[in-house]
């Protein structure tokens, strides 16, 4: 996994959803964000990021 690559912690399991996109309006004109995918990462229980 790229998170254990980049943090060097150890990924339990990854929950991945499709999030639909977002209906935007432009004066006259309706349209949407585009759809996206967001996952959802749990490490094990020792490891933890710290980013600041």
């Amino acid at each position: 996994h790229a998170i254990e690559e980049l943090f060097q912690v150890r990924v339990s399991k990854v929950a991945v959803q499709n999030r639909l996109g977002k209906m935007r309006r432009s004066r006259m004109r309706r349209g949407s964000t585009k759809p996206w995918k967001k996952a959802i990462v749990t490490l094990n229980a020792e490891d933890k990021i710290t980013l600041f």
